[in-house]
């Protein structure tokens, strides 16, 4: 989907692969998720491996947590929605 390969992304922040206002909304994310636990999607514009393409993508996060309940990491997935937008301009 970025044309990241694994090996590039070794040690690289999750923030690293978003563009502009969305570093900052991701980051906002990421601490509500340590917060409260929960999290509502949320559209964000992904960088690619060129720099020339941008993706439109809806971000979700799931905490996931220790058996003390605490959250001690998070599961996100990105879908790209690029084309939807495309679409729904045209009409």
């Amino acid at each position: 989907m970025t044309g990241f390969s694994k090996l590039s992304l070794i040690g690289k922040r999750a923030t690293d692969l978003f563009d502009g206002e969305s570093r900052g909304r991701l980051s906002a994310a990421l601490q509500q998720i340590v917060e409260s636990g929960a999290f509502d999607s949320r559209e964000m514009l992904m960088r690619t491996s060129d720099d020339d393409v941008t993706l439109q993508v809806l971000m979700n996060l799931d905490a996931v947590r220790d058996d003390k309940g605490r959250v001690i990491s998070c599961r996100a997935t990105w879908t790209d929605v690029g084309d939807i937008y495309y679409l729904q301009r045209e009409n």
